[in-house]
Order: C-alpha cells, then structure tokens, then sequence
C-alpha cells in the first residue's frame, strides 16, 4: 500500500491513482481481513461455493451472449465483461473450486447438478478462446489432481486430462488466432503482446523506482510510442503482465511487497495442503477418529487419547487421524487459485480488476 501511495503522489495521480487504491486494494483487502475474523471456520468453505454459483451465473449470461451473435470480432464470448481474458479470468478460479470439491466428494451426492453446472461453466470458458487461461487452468488441474488423488488412480485422472489438453489444442488448429500464435505472425497477438512488454520495460527503466502511478500506463505507453514501430495494439490500460502492472503501478517498493505477501503465503499454506492428508497416531485398531480441522480438534484428541480403555499393555497398531476430504478440498482449491493466478498473470494481468481483487484476497485470507 505504501508503494501504490508513493507513486501515486510521485506521478500526480491524485483523483485516478487514489481511486484504484481504494476500489482495487482498499476495499477489498478490509472486505477479506473482515470476512476472515467474522465468519465461523466450519462456515468458511461458503465464500468458495458463493463464488462457484457466481461464475455459474456469469457463465449463463456469456451463453446467451454467445447464441445471440454477441461476441468479439473474432468470436470470442466476453459476457458481461469488456474483454474475453477478463471472463476467462474469474471463471477460472470456480473450475478449480468445482474440481478440488467433487475430487474430495463433496459434490458426488449432487452429481447430476454438478456436472450440468460445471460443464456450463468449462463450456463459456472454452468460448473465450484465452489460451494463456487454458494452459494455466490445466496445469493446476494436475497438480489437484496428483496431491488429491488416491495414487492407484491419480494418473489415469492425469492422463485424461492430458488427452483432453491434447484435443481441446488439435480444435484449435483451425483458428488463425491459435495459427497467427504458433507461427509467430507479424501481427499476431502475441506479436502484439511482446510489443508491449517492450514497451513496458522501456519504460520501467526510465521509472524503475517509483514507478508510473495506478492508472497510468496507457499515457505513459502511448507517450512512449516513439521509441518503437507502430504498434499492434493502441489501447493497453495493463502490460499484460501481473508483475509488470504491481511495478509500474507502485514501483519497487510495491512490487517488493506483493512479491514478499505472495512467497509468505506459499510457505505458510502450501505445505499445510500438503499435509492434510492421513497423519498416523498410535491407538487401538478397535477405535476410530476423525477430526473436523475445527477450533476443537486438539479438545476431542486430548479426550480421546485420555479415555479409560487406552490402556498401555494394550496392543496399538498404527491408526491413521484423519481430516475429512471436504475439508482438505478447501486447502487444494485456495492453493489452486493463488497457482492460477501467478501462472497466468506472468503474461496476462489477473489483478488490477476489482473483481479478481476481491477473489485474490479473500482467497489469501480464508486459509491463513
């Protein structure tokens, strides 16, 4: 936040600058750290649901957009938002939480609803056609996938999703978007995409410090115009690129800070995803226990290792505690998101947005 407010002053962005830092970092981090101290542990897994149901609405729309013609130039349905990328962006998040939950079996009992719901939702997400959404949405899939899965399994699950990859790629070989991508076309998007990197390093190195302010790097990209070729693409509010945007919009010091939060939250949860599968205690095989994750779980093993027939002349084998699926699916579909997001912000921006916002921090919250 210092870092936003130092280049926002630095660069004269007073009424836009201050803006975006209320509606984008603001409001939502007080919205999650909120949400965080006020909501009961048992009833946090509601913020990942309400956010599935939301892209199942969203995605609705997109579908009606679709059949009634109202799509890009070159095909791609953007629903209620003004780019596809962006729909492709929050709709992302809830296919990780549909997967995580129904591969813990928490949604197996609705399974009919779930698979017209998600299937909906993989379908207007395919529509968008944004192939750096794809390709980070299947890679965190296998990585659910590999830690979730029972190990007999797990790689059947991994090689169709694979083969799914494969034949959602082979689709596209049609496309000349897919085309102009892999034969790196003069006046390809990802042409167009190195462009602005270009241009957006160019002018890194002239404002390395303290950066452009929020919001300015459209004036600043158009100023700058003059050291390359005409460009490809004129309206850019982002560089397409998660990092650039935190550096150029709040400097070194912002960058520093996102980057510094980001690799805390790894460290604190990743292995804590990791590890909530079985932990093994010594009791009597005759007994059994399994824990919630809740406020109380040290309350009902003290109990439970303390009844009158955990006697010690009595023969123990190694008796597995275990955390319910549902709730390590909470674990994996946070650990998910944070992945997708970093993956696909490193061409793309998945922040600078007050919806993808909000989901960044009450995601980065909800498990901490």
């Amino acid at each position: 936040m210092a870092g936003l407010i130092a280049s926002a002053l630095a660069n004269h962005s007073y009424a836009g600058g201050f803006g975006i830092i209320k509606g984008w970092f603001l409001f939502p981090l007080a919205f999650a750290v909120l949400a965080k101290n006020i909501v009961p542990e048992e009833k946090k897994e509601n913020f990942f649901l309400a956010l599935y149901l939301s892209a199942l609405a969203v995605s609705a729309a997109g579908l009606a957009h679709y059949f009634l013609g109202q799509v890009t130039f070159d095909g791609r349905v953007q629903g209620i938002f003004n780019s596809p990328n962006y729909l492709a962006m929050y709709l992302a998040p809830a296919l990780i939480i549909g997967l995580s939950f129904f591969n813990s079996g928490k949604f197996r009992k609705y399974l009919f609803i779930y698979v017209l719901s998600y299937g909906l939702i993989l379908a207007v997400f395919y529509l968008t056609y944004s192939y750096a959404a794809w390709a980070a949405l299947a890679c965190v899939s296998i990585f659910i996938i590999f830690f979730r899965s029972n190990s007999r399994i797990k790689f059947k699950k991994i090689i169709i999703v694979s083969a799914l990859a494969l034949l959602i790629l082979l689709s596209q070989w049609s496309n000349p978007k897919f085309r102009d991508l892999v034969s790196i076309q003069e006046r390809s998007s990802l042409e167009s995409r190195i462009m602005v990197w270009r241009a957006a390093q160019k002018i890194i190195a002239d404002n390395w410090f303290l950066g452009t302010g929020p919001g300015n790097f459209q004036e600043k990209y158009l100023e700058y115009q003059k050291h390359f070729p005409p460009y490809l693409e004129w309206a850019v509010p982002h560089p397409h690129s998660l990092w650039l945007s935190f550096w150029l919009s709040s400097g070194m010091l912002g960058l520093a800070g996102f980057a510094g939060l980001v690799i805390v939250w790894i460290r604190k949860i990743a292995p804590k995803a990791l590890t909530q599968n079985n932990s093994c205690i010594s009791r009597p095989a005759s007994r059994h226990l399994c824990l919630k994750n809740s406020s109380q779980d040290l309350d009902i093993l003290r109990n439970f290792l303390n009844k009158s027939d955990a006697n010690p002349n009595t023969d123990c084998t190694n008796y597995f505690m275990t955390v319910p699926k549902e709730k390590n699916a909470i674990w994996y579909a946070s650990v998910g998101i944070m992945a997708y997001i970093l993956l696909h912000g490193t061409v793309d921006t998945t922040y600078f947005k007050n919806d993808l916002a909000v989901i960044f921090w009450i995601n980065f919250f909800m498990r901490l």
